[in-house]
């Protein structure tokens, strides 16, 4: 989400959203010039393509993938609240979206993720979710 600033630089809020398991893994905040913003929007859709989705629908899924997350006893990432403050007065969306994979959460651990952090998402959803109720996939070498 961004917003053009009276200044003329951008405000943006950026959000990593695993819709499979840990709703919203990341949230930061940045202002930035028009050109940084465009360079970064550029370099974003050469990794993967940028759909541009209707405000309230883009803050229903936030709110959503975090309730969802919410339920196994995973909290969204400590920055969320605050950066999700940009959408100020937006309302929620009629949309429903469906989350985790095959009708369950499925754990898979993201390139920074320490065997430790790995070790607590694991046991909070075998403490939360029924133990047959969810799928992870670990590399070996992360987690020996």
């Amino acid at each position: 989400m961004a917003r053009m600033l009276p200044s003329g630089g951008i405000a943006a809020s950026f959000f990593l959203v695993d819709v499979w398991c840990l709703g919203v893994k990341d949230a930061f905040f940045v202002v930035m010039t028009q050109q940084k913003f465009d360079e970064r929007m550029g370099a974003s859709q050469k990794q993967q393509p940028v759909v541009n989705i209707d405000p309230s629908v883009a803050r229903t899924l936030l709110h959503d993938a975090a309730a969802y997350a919410g339920s196994f006893g995973l909290a969204p990432s400590a920055s969320f609240t605050q950066v999700e403050a940009i959408f100020g007065d937006i309302p929620l969306a009629t949309e429903t979206f469906s989350f985790g994979k095959n009708g369950k959460p499925f754990f898979m651990p993201g390139p920074y993720d320490s065997p430790a952090r790995i070790r607590r998402i694991l046991d909070t959803l075998d403490k939360s979710a029924d133990p047959v109720g969810f799928r992870y996939i670990v590399h070996v070498d992360e987690f020996a």
